[in-house]
């Protein structure tokens, strides 16, 4: 957002000693479980970084073969190393340049372009034809055009339209909120817990990770809630609120004026983005405490922590989870804790590696593949998301093979 400035992220000052957090989780070690948050968890594994134990043998769930995890490892060392030479930067890729000098980015969209406050735009562009949209951005012959295009060929296989979304670091948490207010059905179960609101109090008052949380600046202007933990209990209620909304409406043209009015730039919008991200961060909590115990977890667990920059969710939070909007976007392993937190399989065509057949397509996570309901999101980049849909407007001929 414009005015803002990149923050190292949560003032670690107002964390409570260890042997004061350890206290606060005897006082609560009668319950076992708020939203889904254990709390039998040792705060000393919790937050500090150990050696990881051995990974159990046993398995879990469906395992989709889409992105072998050596295949991802590989990827996630080659897009450090362009977020560190595109920004000059060696702090492990956390910050991201989201200016674009590529063919077609000429007539990009702008919140601001047409004279429109952005605080009054809709962070989703009207819906445009695929195939219409390809041929307008990516003009020309060369390879990386002819890669995108034939990216596109292939998603109008499967929709007819894309949206553009708002361009700034927030884009990948927007995108799939959005897709996952607009196939809403029903309530999701962690929403319909009375321990939902109580998620701040427990990461606050057992882990001390919500003091010092970075909101963006029309939320502290807006809202005129001073205290963080109050502060994120107000926009958990608002995520509720926006998601029964959707849930409520009988079709698909319903749900979308919904979405329409919440993604408006304001302190709603970016609110629900910052629940969002303090889901992300309980489940990211849960999932490490159970690595601390030895138990089956996802494969991108041991990604997401095994980087130096992350190694427990105290850092995680500090230098990855608390830039997301700010000075960094989402990571590849980032999404997939996205997409377990939301239950959610988010589908991500990845026009840039339409040219490997085997790679545009991603699954984050990708081992709930058929038992999730997924979301559909677009990049060219793997850095700006935008989202697909609507039905094919007639059927395609073979596309499957290479550019041309």
């Amino acid at each position: 957002m414009e005015g803002q400035q990149p923050v190292s992220g949560l003032d670690l000052n107002s964390v409570p000693t260890d042997a004061c957090a350890r206290g606060c989780a005897a006082a609560s070690a009668a319950q076992d479980v708020v939203f889904g948050l254990s709390t039998r968890s040792s705060l000393g594994n919790l937050l500090e970084g150990l050696d990881t134990p051995k990974r159990s043998q046993k398995k879990q769930g469906v395992k989709a073969k889409s992105v072998p995890l050596p295949k991802l490892l590989a990827e996630l060392a080659e897009l450090q190393k362009v977020v560190v030479s595109s920004n000059g930067s060696t702090d492990g890729g956390l910050a991201v340049n989201l200016q674009d000098e590529r063919p077609g980015s000429a007539g990009r969209w702008s919140p601001v372009s047409d004279g429109i406050p952005e605080q009054d735009r809709c962070s989703f562009e009207p819906p445009v034809g695929i195939l219409i949209h390809s041929e307008r951005e990516w003009k020309g012959q060369t390879t990386e055009s002819k890669i995108i295009r034939n990216g596109y060929a292939v998603l109008s296989q499967s929709f007819g339209f894309v949206r553009r979304v708002r361009e700034d670091n927030y884009c990948a948490l927007r995108a799939s909120l959005y897709q996952t207010l607009m196939s809403s059905a029903q309530l999701p179960d962690f929403l319909q817990r009375e321990s939902f609101l109580l998620i701040p109090d427990e990461l606050e008052t057992r882990y001390g990770l919500i003091k010092g949380w970075l909101f963006p600046d029309v939320c502290k202007q807006t809202s005129g809630i001073k205290d963080d933990v109050d502060l994120m209990k107000h926009y958990l209620s608002l995520l509720r609120k926006w998601w029964h909304a959707a849930e409520a409406c009988p079709g698909l043209e319903g749900r979308r004026r919904v979405c329409e009015q919440l993604f408006q730039g304001g302190e709603d919008e970016f609110g629900v983005m910052e629940a969002l991200k303090l889901l992300m961060l309980a489940c990211a909590v849960e999932l490490h405490a159970a690595m601390q115990r030895g138990k089956d977890v996802p494969i991108f667990c041991w990604l997401l922590f095994s980087r130096y920059t992350s190694s427990c969710p105290r850092t995680f939070l500090a230098n990855h989870l608390s830039q997301v909007g700010f000075s960094g976007g989402m990571e590849q392993v980032e999404m997939c804790l996205l997409g377990y937190t939301l239950h959610h399989t988010i589908k991500v065509y990845r026009l840039y590696m339409a040219n490997m057949a085997d790679f545009i397509i991603t699954h984050y996570p990708d081992d709930h593949i058929q038992d999730w309901p997924s979301v559909c999101l677009v990049t060219e980049d793997g850095r700006h998301y935008n989202v697909a849909v609507g039905e094919p407007a007639c059927p395609q001929e073979d596309l499957s093979r290479g550019p041309h």
